[in-house]
């Protein structure tokens, strides 16, 4: 008790912020989220949203998540939201019942940790005194007594009941376990992250020493292909009973998951002719009025006469950098209290005025780098970094190009794209404060270095310090969509959604429409169709031959048929059948030229040098490949020219779609001394590609195992914003 009246004397701003906390909780936690629902007639505590196999997607705690995740967002941010948000559910829960098989656990003493020493913003906010200094002693001494410190609180004052009290001592008692179960639940993925990728990391020496070997041996070689593809179709036949041969013997790998296919038309929402006409309509009142100025100062006024009619806009005082580059070429060409215009950027027409440019304070900078890093537990390294630096500082003197330099010498991964621009930035931006002390301590256009920062040594160019802020009106002319043709096309789809509903061809009706009929591949449960999730389980859910109701996705009505389904199991044999024969067709045709191919062999069997076989047989051609590598489209060849000996003629090799004669001029394999000597960098290389791949290489399988089940289309309208087929 001592503690927390200490906590009142010294710091009485908490208490009130910490009532505005659980205001602002109770606000969001009794909002009428309900609203939301397609319907709002189910008690939204006890709506499901989904399955991640035996764990449970409450709305309730979906909708809290988009909600704070959709703060602060504009419109285009927006639309992506849902989608992230189902994704992470997903991830969480599998993870979460991989570590609960792997035994994983995290303690209380982790959580703990993790809000003292990472307080979340949401809970630290009230520590903050007016000079912003973060009580932290005080903030713990609150995180242990949660439940203690609010009853005091509350106790303290008398206009809540007995009952509002103990509400809102359970409410935020509940607040604070579901922040510590997402802190717990972060630390369990990270743990299984951490699980997977290390268990990738250990490579079995012969393996690695295996890849080692592959990956640095190159041949020379001069070899013929002889193209099953020679032999035209219709003189090889697959019989059905072949074909059901061969689905017999292999069909335990022809397993799927339940898939579908759709065919769909978009209708965009762009603006018409007469929308088009509109527009430039008012674009040439706009020039009359200006013309019939007599003056560049009547011509200024009658410009801001008419900004709010246009619907146009002010800018004030601006930096210079800040104004949008497409633009600011027109507004530098533009006198103080001028207009300027018509100017065409990307469509849109513009007309400015500069009302203002003056010099401010605050100071940015442009500036350029070249990094060189090293190893800070090297000292020799370091040196050896600097003097690299040195070097190309004396290019530099000699009058080569720093972008160029940049490019080639800089470890910064952007600079090949970039020459070493990192753009501007002022005093107050995030960037290291010794490379920043040296850009404002330079003069424009100087190269200064090698200047040392955490990163490693810089060679650092400014390019341009700037202080101009620039007050600026526009007025701009774009055709835009009218709310009459925005009913017209969403008109257009509804019309066909109906007449495809009827039984009209779909593909007939679409070009009878001026519409682009368009098909997808077939499709699981766990791919987003047309870029939404929401789509795709409501696809699920309907029959075959179901034309949806139109849908409005990134600014185009789009209407959808359902046109075949594959459901789980084994996959029919009437779905295998043409892949199968296309299998034993080239097994045939194979078959049937390796005849040719031996006598090709016997033919150049005599010659020292196989270049020379288009003399004998012009027909053939020989190429040549001097690092060859086992890769490439066939790799049952690429893996057999190893084996070959050298210096004499090979053949002829069966490969996948074709026979091959080959010569082995030379092979450059990796000798015992240099596999001793390179394979400990080989490993470390090895293993971080192993891991970088791994986590989601094992997740994606784990993801195509389990069991997730969408219903959020059965409550309310969610499309997502996300790549189309």
């Amino acid at each position: 008790m001592g503690t927390l009246e200490r906590i009142r004397k010294t710091s009485p701003f908490i208490i009130g912020a910490v009532a505005v906390l659980l205001v602002l909780y109770f606000v969001v936690s009794d909002s009428n989220v309900a609203s939301t629902l397609v319907g709002g007639s189910k008690d939204p505590k006890k709506i499901i949203l989904g399955e991640v196999n035996d764990l449970e997607i409450k709305y309730l705690e979906y909708e809290k998540k988009v909600e704070d995740e959709s703060k602060d967002k504009g419109p285009d941010e927006r639309m992506g939201i849902h989608y992230q948000v189902w994704k992470d559910y997903v991830e969480d829960y599998l993870l979460l019942s991989e570590a609960k098989k792997a035994g994983i656990i995290i303690c209380d003493k982790v959580i703990y940790d993790s809000l003292t020493n990472n307080p979340p913003r949401e809970i630290a906010q009230p520590f903050y005194d007016s000079s912003g200094n973060f009580e932290k002693a005080q903030y713990q001494e609150f995180i242990e007594n949660t439940q203690e410190y609010i009853e005091e609180q509350l106790a303290r004052n008398p206009r809540f009941s007995e009952q509002e009290k103990q509400k809102i001592v359970d409410d935020y008692t509940k607040f604070m376990d579901n922040l510590k179960k997402e802190i717990r639940r972060y630390y369990v993925s990270e743990s299984v992250k951490t699980l997977v990728n290390t268990s990738c990391s250990f490579v079995s020496p012969l393996y690695l020493r295996e890849q080692f070997i592959i990956q640095n041996s190159t041949a020379d070689i001069s070899y013929i292909t002889i193209d099953a593809n020679q032999v035209p179709d219709s003189l090889v036949q697959v019989s059905d009973d072949e074909i059901k041969e061969y689905y017999n013997k292999y069909k335990h790998l022809y397993i799927q998951k339940p898939q579908r296919k759709i065919k769909y038309v978009m209708d965009p929402i762009q603006p018409s002719h007469e929308d088009t006409l509109e527009t430039y309509r008012a674009l040439d009142t706009l020039r009359i009025k200006l013309n019939n100025a007599e003056t560049a100062e009547e011509k200024y006024n009658v410009f801001q006469s008419l900004i709010k009619k246009y619907k146009g806009t002010k800018n004030n005082y601006t930096m210079h950098k800040d104004i949008d580059q497409s633009i600011v070429k027109f507004i530098d060409s533009i006198k103080d209290k001028e207009i300027g215009g018509p100017f065409d950027v990307y469509g849109t027409t513009y007309f400015f005025s500069v009302d203002g440019r003056r010099n401010d304070s605050n100071q940015v900078i442009k500036a350029s780098h070249i990094l060189f890093r090293y190893d800070k537990n090297d000292p020799m390294s370091e040196d050896s970094a600097r003097n690299e630096a040195l070097k190309v500082l004396e290019k530099i003197k000699a009058g080569e190009d720093f972008g160029t330099l940049a490019a080639t010498y800089s470890a910064d991964p952007s600079a090949q794209q970039n020459q070493g621009d990192i753009g501007y930035f002022g005093k107050k931006d995030q960037i290291d404060s010794i490379f920043k002390e040296a850009c404002f301590n330079a003069k424009q256009g100087e190269v200064v270095g090698p200047i040392k920062t955490q990163f490693g040594w810089h060679l650092i160019k400014v390019t341009e310090k700037q202080t101009l802020e620039v007050a600026y009106s526009e007025i701009k002319f774009k055709p835009e969509v009218s709310k009459a043709t925005k009913l017209a096309i969403r008109d257009s789809a509804y019309y066909f959604q109906k007449l495809a509903s009827s039984g009209e061809i779909f593909d007939s009706l679409a070009k009878r429409m001026g519409k682009i009929p368009r098909e997808s591949r077939f499709f699981g449960k766990n791919d987003p169709t047309l870029g939404s999730q929401y789509l795709t389980a409501l696809i699920f859910d309907s029959k075959v031959g179901t034309v949806l109701e139109p849908f409005l996705i990134n600014n185009n009505w789009v209407i959808i048929k359902v046109t075949e389904a594959r459901e789980s199991g084994l996959i029919s044999y009437d779905d295998m059948k043409e892949t199968i024969k296309r299998k034993i067709l080239v097994k045939k045709k194979l078959d049937a030229i390796q005849s040719k191919a031996s006598a090709i062999f016997d033919q150049a069997y005599n010659l020292s040098d196989l270049s020379k076989f288009s003399e004998i047989d012009p027909t053939y051609q020989v190429r040549s490949q001097t690092d060859f590598k086992i890769s490439g489209p066939d790799y049952v060849f690429a893996q057999s020219i190893f084996q070959l000996p050298e210096k004499s003629l090979s053949g002829p090799v069966r490969g996948e779609r074709a026979y091959y004669v080959v010569q082995v001029n030379s092979k450059n394999i990796p000798d015992e001394n240099t596999i001793n000597s390179m394979l400990p960098n080989f490993l470390i290389t090895y293993s971080q590609q192993a891991q970088s791949n791994a986590y989601w290489n094992w997740f994606n399988a784990l993801k195509d195992n389990s069991d997730i089940e969408d219903y959020r289309y059965k409550y309310y309208k969610v499309v997502e914003n996300k790549p189309p087929f």
